[in-house]
C-alpha cells in the first residue's frame, strides 16, 4: 500500500495515494490483473474538484530509468473534494519481482500539457500480491509444495512417467508401459519365430513356412 505526497515545486498541483487492488466479486471468477489507484488531488494546497486527465506509467528507477510496459491513460476522470479512484491494469508480467516505480502526470481535463507529479511513486507489496495468482518465475521450489499434493491430473504425460496403474495376470507378462501408466500384457512365451535351425543329432528346421525338428539318422 502506498501513502505519499507529492509536491512538485514547479506544479501547482499534489496527490495522496494509494494502491490498492480491486475487490474480487466472486470466488469463482478470476482475480485479473487490475490494481485500483485511490487518491486526494490538491491544487495551490486544497482539495480540487471538478474532471482531470490523467496519464500512468511505471518505470525501472526512481528519477530516470527505462518505462516498463504500457502508458495507461484515463480522461475526465471526476475528483470530488480532492478524491478520485482509478483501475490500473499494467498485465500480470509487469510485476515480476523488480523494483518499480509509478509515475503519474495530471492536467485539467480538455487539454493542454501534463504536469508531471514528482518524486515518482515506489511500487511496494500489495501489486505484488499478483504473485499468489500467477507464480513467479523460480519462485516454486520443493519447500514450497506440500509433499504428496501433486497427483496424477498434475502432471503431462508427455513429459513424466505416470505411476503404473495396472499389472497382468499370472501366465502373462508385461510386454509395454505407456507413458500415462497403463500397460500392454501378453502370454508368457509367446512370440514370434522368424527362424529354426537343428542342432547336433537333429534335422529340420527352416526360416519360413511350416518348419519341424526330428531325430536325424544315427543322431541317438
Amino acid at each position: 500500500m502506498l501513502n505519499r505526497r507529492f509536491f512538485p515545486s514547479w506544479s501547482t498541483l499534489a496527490a495522496v495515494a494509494v494502491l490498492v487492488f480491486c475487490t474480487v466479486p466472486g470466488l469463482t471468477q478470476g482475480v485479473g490483473s487490475a490494481i485500483t489507484y485511490q487518491g486526494e488531488l490538491r491544487a495551490l494546497g486544497f482539495p480540487a474538484s471538478g474532471s482531470y486527465d490523467f496519464r500512468f506509467r511505471l518505470f525501472d528507477d526512481a528519477s530516470s530509468g527505462n518505462q516498463i510496459g504500457p502508458t495507461l491513460e484515463h480522461l475526465e476522470v471526476a475528483v470530488s473534494s480532492g478524491v478520485f479512484s482509478v483501475a490500473l491494469d499494467f498485465g500480470f508480467a509487469q510485476f515480476a519481482g523488480d523494483a518499480q516505480w509509478l509515475e503519474i502526470d495530471v492536467r485539467p481535463a480538455g487539454g493542454g500539457a501534463f504536469e508531471t507529479l514528482v518524486p515518482r511513486t515506489r511500487v511496494t507489496a500489495a501489486p505484488y500480491a499478483l504473485g499468489a495468482v500467477t507464480a513467479l518465475a523460480d519462485s516454486v521450489t520443493d519447500v514450497s509444495i506440500v509433499d504428496g499434493s501433486v497427483g496424477s491430473d498434475d502432471i503431462n504425460p508427455a513429459e513424466v512417467q505416470r505411476r503404473v496403474s495396472s499389472g497382468c495376470g499370472t501366465d502373462q507378462a508385461m510386454r509395454t508401459v505407456s507413458q500415462d501408466g497403463s500397460v500392454t500384457c501378453g502370454e508368457l512365451g509367446a512370440g514370434t519365430l522368424t527362424g529354426l535351425s537343428a542342432g547336433a543329432g537333429l534335422s529340420g528346421g527352416g526360416s519360413s513356412g511350416s518348419v519341424s525338428l526330428g531325430i536325424a539318422p544315427g543322431g541317438v
